[in-house]
């Protein structure tokens, strides 16, 4: 069963989501690239560029410009493959 991503979860919990969905495409799985979607949004929101974790030295870096082009990819590949995410998706506005 996939991980659901909420406000609650962990930074390792969202870096799992992203890597468990990335294959979205290869799989045709239109559940995958929307938790991929969710998964890049919370990366870009709460993932610092650089981090160090502990003291091993041990260093990680995330370029936010690589995972905002992946979830646009996400996200044509999701509109080609399941047409109704554009109503989804879509803000409407609506006058009187």
């Amino acid at each position: 069963m996939a991980l659901t991503i909420t406000s609650a979860s962990s930074i390792a919990d969202v870096k799992a989501a992203y890597l468990d969905n990335a294959d979205y495409d290869l799989v045709g799985d239109v559940e995958k690239a929307q938790q991929f979607i969710v998964a890049c949004r919370y990366l870009l929101i709460r993932l610092p560029k650089r981090s160090a974790l502990g003291n091993k030295h041990t260093e990680e870096e995330w370029d936010p410009t690589v995972i905002e082009r992946q979830m646009g990819e996400a996200r044509r590949w999701l509109l080609a493959n399941k047409p109704s995410y554009l109503n989804q998706s879509t803000t409407h506005f609506f006058t009187r």
